[in-house]
Parts: C-alpha cells; structure tokens; sequence
C-alpha cells in the first residue's frame, strides 16, 4: 500500500497523484475533483484523523510527500512514515539529503514521471524496499521519536550531574 496523504490539491500535488494513479495509492484528504479517476488503482478515501493517519502508515509500504514548500526542512509525514515503518517518499532537498540522506528516503525532483519513476524503482524490490524504510525508522527513532529524545536528555543530565559530582569529591 502506498499513502498519499495532502490537505490541499495544489498543482504539485495534483502531478503527482496523476503520475501514480496506475498504482495501487491509498490517497486521504484534500479536493481531487479535478483529476480523472477513470481506470485508475488508486483510491479515493476521506480526510482521517491524526491516529487514524498514524495507523495507516504503519500498515503502508510508502508515505508519499509532495510538500514542496519546506525546503530547509521536512513535513511531518516524512518522519511520522518513518516512525511507523513506512519508506518516506519526498521531493528532495537539502535539509532531508543532509540530515536523513538518500539512502534512508526515496527522493525525486520536480521533472516530467519523477515521481512515479521512483515509486516504481522502490516497489520493484520488497527486500530493498524494507531495508530503506528501516534505515528511515531508525533515522527517525534517533532524532525525531520523543522518547527517544527524552531518554537522550536524561543521559546528558545524568552525566552532567555525575561530572558535577567528582568536580566536588
């Protein structure tokens, strides 16, 4: 199952879903009245709640991105896939190629079938597939998961306050 989850059908968004109605995409929210669905294998699905959305990512093989406008950084769906298992598929930028790297998201660019190109080379191969989108939750437990943060907090104040301690005795 791939899931294309958007609350809006802005132009980018729209390509993309377009370029993957020949496969088998769960897509939730957002007006879609303007494409033709006519053969398509994706379906349609209302607007889900937060917990809702999280389930269905952790039963997805791919959480699709097309949020363009966060160039610096990523939109949650990315991390909220990878926390839950899912591959990340997102447009490509500089804070997701530095931070999380290409080898733990499925990239593509803007130009003509990119998107579709990608989720077809990443659904070629299960194995491959699967090992992607564990290098992505693990990325995303490492940086992202608030327990995981927490946890990290704790050490640091924990070896802050045995420092403290041998400074005195």
């Amino acid at each position: 199952r791939i899931h294309l989850q958007v609350s809006d059908s802005t132009a980018r968004a729209s390509r993309a879903l377009v370029e993957l109605l020949r496969f088998p995409v769960h897509v939730s929210g957002g007006d879609w009245a303007h494409v033709d669905w006519r053969g398509a294998r994706a379906t349609l699905q209302p607007r889900v709640t937060l917990t809702e959305l999280r389930a269905l990512f952790g039963r997805s093989k791919i959480v699709l991105n097309v949020m363009p406008a966060l160039r610096f950084s990523t939109h949650h769906r990315v991390i909220e896939g990878m926390l839950h298992g899912a591959a990340a598929a997102s447009d490509a930028n500089s804070w997701l190629d530095t931070a999380a790297t290409r080898s733990r998201y499925i990239a593509f660019d803007w130009s003509d079938g990119s998107v579709a190109d990608a989720v077809a080379a990443a659904l070629a191969d299960d194995a491959t597939l699967g090992a992607l989108a564990e290098r992505g939750r693990a990325f995303a437990i490492a940086h992202h998961d608030p327990g995981a943060q927490f946890e990290h907090m704790l050490k640091t104040v924990d070896g802050f306050l045995a420092r403290a301690g041998e400074m005195r005795g």
